[in-house]
């Protein structure tokens, strides 16, 4: 979606958010008339990227996708944006909530990082890097391997549950690479998402 606000609401609308430039997530800033400064997400936001026009073609404020973010080595993250009226265009922190999968794992997370980033552009790793990561694994550890999929394992069991936007929604036979889904509601769900993946669900 190309920027079409007037210059008295570039400041109100586009500071300080999240927005998108010919495909790549950049932090916006709008310090002087007729220009937006972008700043690099993995530098966050110290390491200025682009100066460019409000009006740039490639210039693209629609709401960035979110979904599941690596927040620390063995934390994951659920990101939506929060319902209540904003009258930012791009994502802000203040419209984002961040929900952890192990609610004592939380900790601050910033939008202005190189996981955001990664998440944005659907980088995360193969599913079976990230189940070997896991199986040998001597404490709990969360990895996101989609933005609407997330693995967990339980070390003391050698489990490792899979959660689909947000919920648990099964586990992984372990050694195998069969998920399975108790709700056959929700295995269907997820199975239709699941495709492309190296796996089976039952």
């Amino acid at each position: 979606m190309r920027c079409k606000y007037p210059e008295r609401d570039l400041s109100q609308r586009l500071d300080m958010t999240v927005c998108r430039y010919d495909g790549h997530p950049y932090y916006v800033r709008y310090r002087e008339r007729g220009q937006l400064q972008l700043y690099d997400l993995k530098s966050g936001g110290k390491k200025l990227a682009l100066t460019i026009d409000p009006n740039d073609e490639k210039f693209d404020i629609s709401t960035v996708p979110l979904g599941y973010v690596q927040t620390s080595p063995d934390s994951v993250a659920y990101l939506s944006r929060r319902p209540n009226r904003v009258y930012k265009q791009g994502i802000h922190s203040d419209a984002l909530n961040t929900r952890f999968l192990t609610p004592e794992y939380r900790h601050s997370f910033s939008m202005i990082s190189e996981a955001f980033e990664n998440m944005v552009l659907g980088q995360y790793p193969r599913l079976q890097d990230a189940l070997e990561v896991l199986r040998r694994s001597e404490i709990d550890k969360e990895i996101a391997i989609d933005r609407n999929i997330a693995l967990k394992v339980i070390a003391s069991l050698k489990l490792i549950h899979v959660y689909y936007k947000g919920e648990v929604s099964g586990w992984i036979i372990p050694d195998t690479s069969i998920v399975v889904i108790p709700s056959s509601e929700m295995a269907w769900v997820v199975s239709k998402h699941f495709e492309g993946f190296s796996w089976e669900v039952r």
